[in-house]
């Protein structure tokens, strides 16, 4: 133990590895390896804190920059097999002014709040940020590209405990080393950076300092050094779900079957995430549930276009950075970043508009299979052709062609073949009948020969007149409503 204190206290080596690009070392933090974790208690009575030598040059960006943070801060890290560990005690002098106001993850609460920055790729180019309010709050970033781009829809699964006293506020984090992605090597460099916000002093300080007139974000993180020999992580989680709904309402018309007074619907499913290597990961969804997530705030939108909605589902949020490419476009888009080429909210959404018709609802097969709609094709017949006399007519067919809409007509042809003479279909109950089903209502009908009586209380059309041999008679049938 006490070795690990003395190694502790070593001055960062001076080699390539810790040698940024501008020939500067950045100052250095060492994390101490624990057998037994703290407890995640939002104290730092844990004896295991007292091995780290704690970080306290944390430095004013504003109001006075360069100067000591006002209020003393002291942070110290621990590690073990599973996870990293950070314990800070923010001093205050006067307890009572500490901003702080509870809010939704991820929202600026109006708060005073401690961030943790770690580039675990020490690629001086990635990085992750964990926030906490005094109150609990959390926050979370992806940034990219040394700053230039930043996700605060990340959301891992990290924690945190937070406590208030005479003395300021003191917050734990714990987190997972399977949150991160880092390289295999046995000894390990991370980037780190550390600040606190004072609100009602608008006082912004850091660790190491950058001052304003300089450039580059994660590139100028300081660095932690001890991490060492820790385990490849389980990156394997497993979010089940299942949900039920209900709904209520006023029933709608009689026998419209799109406008029910109650309906009842249940559903289940999984999202998966694993982790194949530290620089590739697998994102899995059964059955996604696209409502498991926070409710979108309430917004009226009086405009033509489309309301941009953040996307904060887990399997849509993982990896997204792929799909941000391309230069600035002077401000044109998005106040000068990248156009956004692919929306992932439109996916699962509900279609808009609904069923619309001025027409009577129908709940039968004759009127909705598509094989007996003529519109689709116009080569079948929903309704009953029947030749009732005399015998010696021979062989019939029929073809239909039109349309069933409001209002639009449908024609029959009846041919007619080997006869044995002209036929003469003038003797009562000599006649073609044609009856149509009851999903189709019969306004008139007309004919090349002969007069079609159209039987409109029978829904029925009877024809009688002459055909010669070989001959066809055409009958043309309205309906007046849309199916």
């Amino acid at each position: 133990m006490v070795l690990a204190v003395a190694l502790a206290l070593l001055q960062a080596p001076d080699s390539t590895t810790l040698r940024h690009t501008n020939g500067l070392v950045p100052p250095a933090i060492t994390a101490i390896r624990v057998s037994r974790p703290p407890a995640m208690d939002g104290r730092l009575d844990d004896p295991s804190w007292a091995l780290a030598t704690p970080v306290t040059d944390l430095r004013q960006g504003d109001p006075h920059e360069g100067a000591l943070v006002s209020e003393s801060t002291t942070v110290r890290i621990l590690y073990d097999d599973d996870a990293l560990y950070i314990g800070v005690r923010l001093f205050d002098r006067e307890p009572a002014k500490i901003a702080r106001h509870l809010g939704r993850r991820d929202s600026f609460t109006q708060s005073d709040d401690f961030r943790v920055l770690i580039d675990s790729y020490h690629d001086h180019r990635t990085a992750y940020r964990f926030d906490v309010t005094p109150l609990g709050v959390k926050g979370d970033i992806q940034f990219g590209d040394d700053g230039n781009f930043a996700d605060d829809s990340w959301d891992p699964v990290w924690e945190t405990a937070t406590s208030i006293d005479s003395l300021g506020w003191i917050a734990e984090y714990r987190i997972p080393f399977s949150q991160l992605r880092f390289s295999r090597a046995k000894e390990q460099v991370w980037g780190i950076r550390f600040v606190r916000t004072i609100l009602r002093k608008n006082e912004f300080a850091m660790f190491p300092f950058i001052g304003k007139t300089e450039s580059g974000f994660v590139s100028r993180f300081g660095h932690l050094l001890g991490l060492h020999d820790i385990p490849a992580p389980k990156r394997l989680e497993l979010l089940p779900y299942s949900s039920a709904r209900g709904t209520y309402q006023h029933a709608g018309p009689a026998g419209d079957p799109f406008d029910k007074a109650s309906a009842y619907a249940g559903n289940a499913g999984l999202d998966l995430k694993y982790g194949v290597t530290s620089n590739l990961t697998l994102d899995g969804t059964i059955n996604p549930d696209f409502g498991q997530v926070e409710i979108d705030p309430a917004f009226v939108n009086l405009t033509a276009f489309e309301q941009f909605l953040p996307e904060r589902r887990p399997f849509f949020v993982e990896g997204a950075d792929i799909f941000n490419f391309g230069g600035g476009t002077g401000g044109f888009l998005g106040f000068g970043n990248a156009p956004q080429f692919f929306y992932s909210r439109r996916i699962g959404h509900q279609p808009s508009g609904g069923p619309y018709s001025n027409g009577d609802f129908a709940d039968g097969n004759e009127a909705s299979r598509l094989s007996d709609n003529p519109s689709v094709g116009g080569a079948s017949d929903p309704t009953s052709f029947v030749v009732v006399s005399p015998a010696s007519i021979g062989t019939h067919t029929k073809t239909v062609s039109g349309t069933f809409s409001e209002g639009g007509t449908v024609t029959y042809t009846v041919t007619i073949s080997n006869p044995s003479a002209n036929t003469q279909l003038d003797n009562p109950g000599d006649e073609f009948t044609d009856v149509l089903p009851a999903s189709l209502t019969l306004v008139s009908a007309s004919a090349t020969s002969g007069t079609p009586l159209a039987d409109v209380p029978n829904n029925t059309v009877h024809w009688n007149g002459s055909i010669a041999a070989g001959g066809s008679v055409t009958i043309t049938i309205r309906r007046e409503s849309a199916l």
